[in-house]
């Protein structure tokens, strides 16, 4: 059998994942056992094991060269800065985000994607009146020029204007049970994510989150379109079907 020995850098332990938590805690023992009793700190160490079980421990008391131990904090620009003149191109566009936060900003970017395709092919924002028939499952845009066009819609929910509330789609009194698919499938991803705000049946929040919310529904339904109409201080959010052509397919232009 052959010694086995291992070199640990003291100041390259950070966390768990890189060594085993014992090995850490006896080494940082050490480095300030050392320096309570001796006052001089060590920056590394070897552990050499035996194979009659003894073992042996050499101290390096030379603090790297590129070790900075100030409480300096630096910016993410500079840490940005830094690692681009060691040739690291970072990018710290998504720190801080979480999953959620991730989820629902790239669904509202493809929501305001599509519809500026919408608005540019067939005129969506610039209907004159907006009907919905909840027991059709239709919602209906006229515009000043004559046409009106028909599409099947969903029910995300509805916001209400006065408390800041928004009442979900899935267990909506007035909605009914066909028109909460849409709803029920950003409530099943909450189920699935931890996400207390997609399973709870009314929650507080902003018009804007609410924007979110209606795009989340439409990214995880599969469509592209979606709408908000005023129902008497009541908000209310729906997703449609509208392929990118010049009148919408699967919509009725009459």
């Amino acid at each position: 059998m052959v010694s086995s020995e291992f070199v640990v850098a003291l100041a390259d332990i950070v966390d768990d994942t890189k060594y085993v938590k014992s090995i850490r805690d006896a080494c940082l023992y050490l480095r300030d056992d050392l320096l309570q009793t001796t006052g001089q700190r060590i920056w590394g160490l070897t552990f050499t094991l035996h194979p009659d079980g003894k073992f042996n421990i050499e101290y390096d008391y030379e603090k790297p060269e590129d070790y900075d131990d100030s409480d300096d904090a630096i910016s993410l620009a500079q840490a940005q800065a830094s690692l681009a003149g060691s040739g690291i191109p970072v990018s710290f566009e998504n720190v801080g985000t979480s999953p959620e936060q991730q989820f629902l900003a790239d669904a509202l970017t493809r929501l305001q994607t599509w519809s500026a395709k919408h608005t540019a092919a067939w005129g969506l924002g610039t209907e004159a009146q907006w009907n919905l028939d909840m027991n059709a499952g239709q919602l209906r845009l006229s515009f000043a020029d004559g046409r009106e066009v028909d599409f099947p819609v969903q029910v995300v929910g509805t916001y209400n204007t006065r408390n800041g509330s928004f009442l979900w789609g899935w267990d909506h009194p007035s909605v009914p049970e066909p028109l909460r698919r849409a709803a029920r499938q950003v409530r099943d991803y909450g189920e699935k994510h931890a996400i207390e705000r997609f399973t709870t049946r009314t929650i507080d929040c902003s018009e804007a989150d609410a924007w979110e919310i209606t795009a989340a529904a439409a990214q995880l339904d599969d469509v592209t379109g979606a709408y908000r109409g005023d129902a008497g201080g009541t908000w209310v959010y729906m997703t449609f079907e509208v392929p990118d052509s010049e009148y919408p397919k699967g919509g009725v232009v009459i």
